[in-house]
C-alpha cells in the first residue's frame, strides 16, 4: 500500500534487502541508495542494473536464502562497508536516476530522432 512516510521509514534502515524471485525495475533500492543506505538484493529483474554488486550493495542468486543472510551477517557485522557501499550508492543514484537529468536524457533522444511528416 501507499504510504508517505518512504523517507522515515528508510532512513531506519541500515541494509534494505530486497530478497525478489522478479523485479521489474526496483525503485524502493534507488530510494534507498539515494539516501545513502546500501542494497542487499538478488540478481533478478532489474536489480543488477541499479545495485552494482559490491560496490553499492551485495547481489546474490535468487532463492538462495544461504547467500542472502551471508552478505547480511557481513553488512551488519561492518558498518565502515555499510557507509561506504551507501555513499557510492548515493552517489550512483543521483547520477543515473535524477529525475532532471532523466528529463534532459529523454529530451536529448526525442531531438535525435528523425522527423517524419504525417500527409
Amino acid at each position: 500500500p501507499f504510504t508517505s512516510e518512504v523517507p522515515r521509514l528508510l532512513r531506519a534502515l541500515d541494509v534494505l534487502v530486497v530478497p525478489s524471485h522478479s523485479e521489474s525495475f526496483g525503485y524502493v533500492a534507488v530510494e534507498a541508495m539515494a539516501m545513502g543506505i546500501p542494497v542487499l538484493g538478488t540478481k533478478a529483474g532489474g536489480l543488477p542494473e541499479i545495485v552494482v554488486d559490491q560496490e553499492t550493495g551485495f547481489l546474490v542468486p535468487p532463492r538462495d536464502p544461504a547467500a542472502l543472510a551471508e552478505r547480511l551477517i557481513i553488512l551488519l557485522k561492518n558498518k565502515s562497508l555499510r557507509s561506504s557501499m551507501g555513499k557510492r550508492g548515493r552517489r550512483r543514484a543521483l547520477e543515473l536516476f535524477d529525475f532532471a537529468r532523466s528529463v534532459e536524457h529523454l529530451e536529448e533522444i526525442l531531438v535525435a530522432l528523425p522527423l517524419r511528416r504525417r500527409d
